[in-house]
């Protein structure tokens, strides 16, 4: 008697390796949507943390807290190249250069600090910050005079 053989057979190999092409070309473009959807989700969050941070330390400390970009030569991207959260006299938190061809810029006064006083309001008007992506994906990032974040998805131009 002969002992049957187990495994697969090199027809059902290529088969299968076929069929995980397939698949596989599929799926590539939408997990590249989806990592660049992500991506701008993800900076958008770390950009309202550091309002909010912004926001709490001038609570806390009881005196005005500002939010400024690290370098705003840039007046398409001038908080692109990261941001850092001053008080009076010390540096309290610094945030890298953002990731891949992302641009954060003040949309409409084209300002580039924020500060919030010791009761956690603005001392300016409220702002409006555009995330965007070289696909023109983006996220619109609102602060409201009482310090409240708000961002939307929007299509950047």
């Amino acid at each position: 008697m002969r002992a049957q053989a187990k495994g697969f057979t090199l027809i059902e190999l290529m088969i299968i390796l076929t069929i995980v092409g397939v698949l596989m070309a599929l799926a590539a473009p939408n997990y590249r949507d989806f990592v660049r959807r992500n991506r701008l989700t993800t900076q958008s969050n770390e950009f309202i943390a550091a309002v909010q941070f912004t926001r709490a330390e001038a609570i806390r400390r009881n005196r005005n807290v500002t939010l400024s970009a690290t370098d705003d030569s840039d007046n398409t991207n001038e908080w692109g190249k990261g941001w850092q959260v001053l008080d009076d006299t010390t540096l309290l938190r610094v945030a890298p250069t953002l990731p891949g061809a992302l641009a954060l810029d003040s949309s409409v006064n084209n300002v580039n600090e924020i500060t919030f006083n010791s009761t956690g309001f603005l001392t300016t008007n409220a702002e409006v910050f555009r995330l965007c992506d070289p696909q023109k994906s983006g996220r619109r990032i609102e602060i409201t005079t009482v310090g409240q974040t708000t961002h939307t998805t929007i299509q950047c131009n």
